[in-house]
């Protein structure tokens, strides 16, 4: 069942999306950014940061995540998203200086205003010690493979739970796009996991290879759903992570989809762990309806099942069928006996 992956997750770690508001869990967050870029790869100068603590003049305009390992208390990953400069937002973030892709200063295809570059994706080295995690800041290597049959009932790759981090402060702070420079093999792992991105040319060498490309989040939280309900499920906590009405551009028609028998759903993008006291759920329904999963209404399919899913709205060959179908109901309670009627 696809809560099962979630509920082991869950089980070992805690996602914090309140590092900004809590000067001890951003010492943390440094300190671990500090251990990984400095200690670890050598990528960032360890005399430059004398107080043990990697930070950059870009951390005052971003949304950091700290992933902490429950028993240990230790932090086991870290990712910060950077918001554009309001100054200057063409310009502002750090792929703009190693890709000049003309799709990247299109604010048609990656507007500004909820616009933030995944940074400073880094899994601790104490829990990269599988046999196919790489010595990089990602633990993502070459080898990767995706656990199969008993292997599969075990933990999923830390860098998911790095992804759902991104998804709940995504959902709070309306970002709708992310850019990033990615290793390739994360990019290959994620490719397979069914979170897709979009290359933006080639690759460039920065601290190794890396491939500069970005994703939308409405439509990859979608694709993701169709083809890997188990790893959605993960990334958005269950479903918690989106919730109705955060920002127009990222709303949604709520799509309601049987995960291992419980219904969730997909609409606008809210937050877990920022001070969202209810996040929203669905009742569950009984698995097996028709028209995907739309309810049956008195033995007849619900016309919202023949709504487009996209868009909401019917689809072309549904015109004709809806208004047959409302009539048809209408008959039948007009047939019903009143008794029947009263308990519809």
């Amino acid at each position: 069942m696809a809560e099962e992956l979630r509920t082991l997750f869950n089980q070992y770690f805690d996602i914090r999306c309140d590092v900004d508001s809590s000067p001890a869990l951003l010492a943390e967050t440094l300190r671990l950014r500090y251990q990984v870029y400095c200690v670890e790869h050598a990528y960032e100068d360890p005399d430059a940061f004398p107080n043990g603590m990697e930070e950059d003049g870009y951390d005052t305009r971003s949304l950091h995540a700290l992933l902490i390992h429950r028993a240990s208390t230790l932090a086991a990953g870290t990712v910060r998203l950077i918001r554009p400069d309001v100054s200057f937002p063409i310009g502002s973030l750090p792929i703009e200086t190693l890709c000049k892709e003309p799709d990247l200063f299109d604010e048609s295809i990656l507007p500004r205003a909820s616009l933030a570059e995944v940074s400073r994706f880094a899994v601790s080295k104490a829990f990269r010690r599988r046999a196919e995690d790489a010595p990089t800041p990602s633990g993502v290597g070459l080898h990767w493979r995706e656990r199969q049959e008993i292997e599969q009932r075990r933990l999923p790759h830390l860098s998911l739970g790095l992804v759902q981090a991104m998804v709940c402060l995504s959902a709070h702070h309306g970002i709708t796009h992310w850019v990033a420079e990615m290793e390739p093999a994360l990019l290959r792992m994620y490719s397979k996991l069914g979170v897709h991105w979009t290359k933006l040319g080639p690759v460039v060498e920065f601290h190794g290879k890396r491939q500069p490309c970005y994703t939308q989040l409405d439509q990859m939280l979608d694709r993701n759903l169709d083809e890997r309900p188990d790893i959605w499920d993960l990334i958005t906590d269950g479903g918690d992570c989106i919730r109705a009405g955060r920002t127009r551009a990222f709303s949604q028609k709520i799509r309601r989809k049987d995960i291992g028998g419980t219904v969730k759903r997909q609409t606008s993008m809210g937050v877990k762990g920022v001070g969202i006291a209810n996040k929203f759920s669905l009742p569950a329904q009984s698995a097996g309806s028709s028209f995907r999963s739309s309810r049956l209404l008195g033995g007849l399919p619900s016309t919202e099942g023949l709504k487009d899913r996209k868009h909401g709205r019917p689809t072309r060959a549904n015109l004709v069928l809806m208004p047959v179908l409302l009539i048809a109901k209408k008959c039948k309670q007009i047939l019903q006996p009143a008794r029947w009627r009263k308990l519809g």
